[in-house]
């Protein structure tokens, strides 16, 4: 799809805009975001240590009961009645205790005497048995820790269905009489009630306390704890408290499903690692089972502070979707109205864009139909003064000269087809005037014979001849100085002049002396000819010559090889008279069977590479004598390739090759 120059203007402006926006408000989010987090984290981490200071002073009276009343009884009498005084007093006073144990060694051997009440009607007595320790069950051991410690401490989590229901946590000091242990007294708490000391509970007398919960939607960041609760882990990783009474007295691993693996810690090392430490906060991602599944989507910060009295750790979790659903309205709300400031940019740019791109638009019509060769497109200007009006102004003149042009560029071309075709006429006829048939005379035995020719442009100066005068073979090469069409007409004569002197039997010599004089006669001063003329006999192989000017013919051998033939033994023909330039003279040399003598014109060692290295005559020798062996016609078209690859195309000057080889 293609957007037009209008909505393009649009998209170039508003979305920049769009995008600084996005930027800006991407950027506000995390400033807001990291700020009120900071802020939350604080305020939630100092409710956190006032909660666990809370629940700390309730788990200490009942330490300090326990404590007071051991002390006591180690300072008076054992009676069953001074037991039952000290024993009501702090329990009675403490309504957090469910149940409180006394057991004494009578120090006769017999069983420990033993005192245990449970929190029930007021009035009720406690139960005085000779051999208490038996309503405790089989797992004693928490009731003597205390003694053989010397001092008092928390157990739990236990099950004594003697001094109450559930799950229990017992807090046992140690009577003393002197430096010796003669007893222990300890106080019970339901774990389930734990939950009561933050939350507002409801009890009936004799009944255990009840928490009763808040409803998240109503929570607040003053909570003193999270919107689904809190929990309290004891220093063996265990959970001492939560809302979900089947939880209490597990392990973390075990506590259920919702306690999974999430993104950036789990939830367990996360609970593990908030044990015994300061008051704090860690950010987690996912199911923690201390909020409610809507709230955990989105992570939360799970808060923690010290029980310092017991070595438990206060536990709850704040959901950042309260603090971020806030920031995200505003920002939405500030989206918004950014969304429709641009928007009323944009119609704003529509509406210019409109007045702009209308010229715009009419001119890329007009250059479409110039594009499709009508040179009649004209565009009328919407105004006289602004740029638009000088550029249309500036295309309508374009647009008149370029038809003149092409009414010019077609005339030129017309001329120039013509003289094209008069040059592939004239090259035809050339090309017609030079012998095309090979082998050229299949009946003679003696010899083989190959040329070619090849023009640097339509038409060639160079030339090749050969033909019998009685029994006798002429051959002929020649270099027209210049090229084109006045060396291609010069050629023509030359070749004319040549083939008319040899017909009379003139010897070469006198037939280069005869050439010259009448392209003396004839030609520009500026045109000359190299030219060598042979006489070839076939019988004996001797080779009667004149080289007026031309690069030495090669000989190459039979067994490979190359060697030259000579110098000149002319000068230049058609420069100036023989007494001026020199003597024209002639040379004989004999073939031997298998030896092939090269002609060629100077296109061939002077072939020029692109590195501007001329192929010169010791790369001929080399080249050619590595052809030696080679059929003429092959050799030929070899030497023609070499040259073509060595120029890399690019012909600077005629090249003609012709190959004779007494067989």
């Amino acid at each position: 799809m293609k957007l037009t120059l209008r909505w393009k203007l649009i998209l170039l402006i508003c979305g920049p805009l769009i995008a600084v926006a996005c930027v800006l408000l991407a950027w506000d989010y995390q400033i807001q975001r990291r700020q009120a987090a900071a802020q939350v984290v604080e305020i939630v981490t100092d409710r956190a240590r006032t909660s666990a200071d809370l629940i700390d002073a309730r788990l200490a009276s009942v330490a300090y009961s326990a404590e007071s009343a051991a002390a006591a009884i180690s300072t008076q009498s054992t009676s069953g009645e001074t037991l039952r005084t000290i024993f009501n007093n702090p329990a009675r006073a403490n309504t957090f205790i469910v149940s409180s144990l006394i057991l004494l060694d009578r120090g006769d051997g017999r069983p420990p005497v033993g005192l245990l009440q449970r929190r029930g009607a007021p009035g009720q007595r406690p139960l005085l048995s000779a051999d208490a320790i038996r309503l405790l069950g089989d797992d004693v051991g928490w009731v003597f820790a205390a003694q053989m410690a010397g001092k008092g401490q928390w157990s739990g989590p236990l099950r004594v269905p003697a001094m109450g229901t559930g799950v229990l946590y017992i807090y046992t000091a140690p009577v003393m009489d002197g430096e010796k242990p003669r007893g222990v007294i300890a106080h019970a708490i339901a774990a389930e009630e734990i939950q009561s000391i933050l939350e507002p509970a409801t009890s009936q007398p004799g009944a255990a306390r009840r928490a009763t919960f808040t409803a998240p939607e109503d929570w607040t960041i003053a909570s003193p704890f999270g919107p689904a609760g809190f929990a309290v882990i004891d220093s063996e990783n265990r959970i001492v408290s939560s809302r979900d009474t089947s939880r209490i007295g597990k392990r973390l691993e075990s506590a259920g499903p919702r306690l999974s693996a999430i993104q950036k810690v789990t939830v367990v090392d996360a609970l593990k690692q908030s044990v015994g430490t300061p008051a704090g906060a860690k950010e987690v991602d996912g199911a923690i089972g201390l909020l409610p599944p809507s709230m955990e989507e989105w992570g939360s910060w799970l808060v923690h502070a010290p029980i310092e009295s017991t070595g438990w750790t206060f536990v709850t979790a704040v959901p950042q979707r309260l603090v971020l659903e806030p920031i995200l309205t505003s920002m939405q709300r500030r989206a918004y109205v950014l969304l429709g400031g641009i928007v009323l940019v944009a119609i704003v740019i529509a509406v210019f864009s409109l007045r702009i791109s209308r010229p715009i638009e009419k001119l890329a019509r007009a250059v479409e139909r110039v594009g499709r060769g009508d040179l009649t497109a004209n565009v009328t200007p919407e105004s006289k003064s602004d740029e638009l009006a000088r550029l249309t102004t500036g295309f309508n003149s374009m647009v008149s000269q370029l038809s003149e042009q092409m009414t010019a560029l077609q005339r030129e071309t017309a001329a120039r087809e013509s003289i094209e075709s008069e040059l592939r006429i004239a090259r035809k006829i050339q090309t017609d005037l030079l012998p095309r048939t090979f082998p050229p005379f299949p009946d003679r035995a003696g010899f083989a014979l190959h040329a070619v020719n090849i023009a640097a442009r339509t038409v060639a100066g160079d030339f090749f001849d050969f033909f019998y005068v009685g029994e006798r073979l002429y051959v002929i090469i020649a270099d027209v100085s210049g090229k084109g069409m006045p060396a291609a007409l010069l050629m023509a004569v030359t070749r004319t002049i040549v083939r008319n002197f040899a017909a009379v039997g003139l010897e070469p010599a006198e037939i280069a002396r005869r050439v010259n004089t009448a392209l003396l006669a004839d030609s520009a001063d500026s045109l000359f000819v190299t030219m060598v003329i042979a006489r070839y006999s076939e019988q004996t192989g001797e080779l009667v010559y004149v080289n007026a000017g031309h690069p030495p013919p090669l000989v190459l051998s039979a067994g490979g090889g190359a060697r030259l033939l000579g110098g000149p033994t002319a000068p230049l023909l058609g420069a100036m008279p023989e007494e001026q330039i020199g003597e024209i003279r002639q040379a004989t040399a004999t073939l031997s069977q298998g030896e092939t003598i090269l002609l060629y014109t100077d296109g061939l060692t002077e072939a020029t590479s692109p590195s501007r290295e001329l192929f010169g005559d010791a790369r001929l020798l080399s080249e050619a004598g590595g052809m030696a062996g080679e059929p003429v016609r092959t050799l030929c078209d070899k030497l023609v390739a070499r040259i073509d690859a060595f120029q890399a195309g690019q012909a600077a000057d005629d090249l003609t090759i012709m190959a004779l080889r007494r067989v």
